[in-house]
């Protein structure tokens, strides 16, 4: 079998594996590690799961049902009312902190509980269920909503982020609810949230789920969602960008639309298709849309399916003159570690990317005379799929043209993810020479050069990020020093505008 020609299935394992050995970006490393666990053994409801907040919140400590041991009145709740100011007042920072976090349920949280204490009796559900308009339940544990949620009688807004939820019943969301917040749980179906929800929702956030084309994104319709002007999307699995137009088409009032983090969005023609089917779309992705952005354009079929990462060095300043030696060529490139988008052959294996290894160049009178890595790598048969720049000679500023790096499978997710990762890159120095033929001796090809010496003189990550359609680059600075060793540091801005002048 040729090495060119793959079966579908080696290629789906293989890139299976690549995800196992990725190095992910801080950003990515970090949502990972928060949904490395799993909870689809347990069910915990939202009555349950809001209970246990509360129980941890400052309303632990006056709510009636938390309390039933306590003869409670008004005096008694007035007494702790004194205690809890005092403490409040006495906290340090990090007591302050950890106050905080347990007590971000709602807005004005202490005078609402201030105002329960001074009103009633004693302070219970009923109380809380008539007077909170917006509850927050982050990361809460909770699988799934229950009737609990329907005693709220005059909520406003609900945030569910960072939950177990695999679908929402809007059956039980309160009918007065405006804005609905769902970030980060792992809903893959929305079939339940058109059973009846309410009329007067105009935010629903699902970014950061498991959503893909087969999740029944239907279910977004115009009749049940007349008044939705604002809708996340974000950071899910949504691959087809003209399904998701179609669906999102019939939702008259939408206005705010984030698509950015999925397959979709990759694509060449992200933007202008968006913008051509939902022209009333006054903000993308967080971003305002102008007119200059809605201006009538050709959009291919390919361009609806292929995206390409496109790299490019604008310049590498401050190497040392190479020595003179007789026939002999020095030249600079770079190589990108893109894994994800690397050609699969049969022989292919996926390649770990191990820490940095660091050479004190104090070590050597030179760069230039640092080891040799050409020879080792053919001793020890170390393959090498970097993606690999034009080679140029040295200059005192040395300008690499564009990169174009495409997904061989014409995969979109392959694009995104390797967005969602750390990429490794090497400015590389190679030392060659052609070999001496007799004279006389025409030759039917051109000699291959020899490769006299290859030495790494720059080696760093730059750690990715999504890209906003209204962004042309995400730019990133390297210079040998301690505050960058390791990692480029990200620039606010295009680095194309800088001007330098060597002397």
């Amino acid at each position: 079998m040729s090495e060119n020609i793959v079966d579908d299935n080696f290629i789906e394992q293989f890139r299976l594996q690549q995800h196992k050995t990725l190095k992910w970006s801080t950003n990515e490393s970090a949502f990972q590690r928060t949904r490395s666990k799993s909870l689809e053994t347990y069910q915990i409801p939202f009555s349950i799961g809001m209970k246990l907040k509360f129980r941890q919140s400052v309303f632990g400590t006056y709510l009636k049902e938390f309390n039933y041991q306590q003869e409670q009145s008004h005096g008694l709740n007035m007494n702790k009312l004194g205690i809890t100011r005092l403490d409040l007042k006495n906290f340090n920072e990090a007591e302050e902190k950890i106050y905080r976090s347990k007590n971000d349920l709602t807005d004005n949280l202490f005078p609402l509980l201030v105002k329960g204490v001074m009103q009633n009796e004693c302070v219970d559900w009923d109380y809380l269920y008539t007077n909170m308009t917006t509850l927050r339940m982050n990361e809460a544990q909770i699988t799934l909503l229950d009737s609990e949620l329907l005693n709220f009688r005059r909520l406003r807004v609900l945030i569910l982020a960072g939950n177990w939820l695999v679908q929402i019943n809007s059956e039980f969301l309160p009918r007065t609810l405006q804005y609905l917040e769902c970030f980060a749980n792992t809903i893959k179906d929305l079939r339940s949230i058109k059973k009846k929800p309410p009329e007067t929702l105009y935010y629903i956030g699902l970014g950061r789920n498991m959503l893909t084309n087969g999740s029944h994104l239907g279910c977004l319709n115009g009749i049940k969602f007349k008044n939705l002007r604002l809708l996340d999307l974000s950071h899910n699995n949504i691959y087809n960008l003209l399904d998701i137009l179609e669906v999102l088409r019939k939702l008259p009032r939408l206005t705010s639309l984030s698509l950015e983090g999925n397959p979709c969005y990759t694509c060449i023609a992200y933007k202008d298709a968006v913008l051509s089917l939902l022209p009333q779309l006054i903000y993308l992705d967080n971003t305002h849309v102008d007119d200059k952005d809605k201006a009538p354009c050709t959009i291919s079929n390919d361009d609806l399916i292929n995206g390409s990462l496109i790299f490019v060095c604008h310049r590498i300043i401050g190497l040392p003159t190479p020595p003179k030696e007789k026939g002999v060529t020095h030249t600079f490139h770079l190589e990108v570690n893109l894994p994800l988008l690397e050609q699969v052959t049969h022989t292919s294996k996926p390649q770990k990317l191990e820490k940095l290894l660091e050479i004190d160049d104090n070590d050597f009178k030179s760069l230039y005379d640092r080891p040799d890595e050409y020879k080792l790598e053919q001793d020890l048969n170390i393959p090498n799929s970097s993606f690999k720049t034009q080679r140029l000679e040295w200059a005192k500023i040395i300008q690499f043209p564009e990169t174009s790096i495409s997904s061989p499978e014409q995969n979109l997710t392959m694009i995104r993810d390797t967005f969602r990762s750390k990429v490794n890159v090497k400015v590389v120095y190679l030392k060659t020479c052609l070999p001496t033929m007799p004279k006389g001796v025409v030759l039917a090809a051109p000699l291959e050069e020899i490769i006299l010496q290859k030495s790494t003189f720059a080696n760093f990550f730059c750690d990715l990020h999504p890209v906003n359609w209204s962004d042309k680059t995400i730019d990133f600075y390297w210079a040998d020093h301690d505050a960058c060793r390791l990692n480029a540091i990200p620039v606010e801005g295009s680095l194309t505008v800088g001007k330098y002048m060597c002397n």
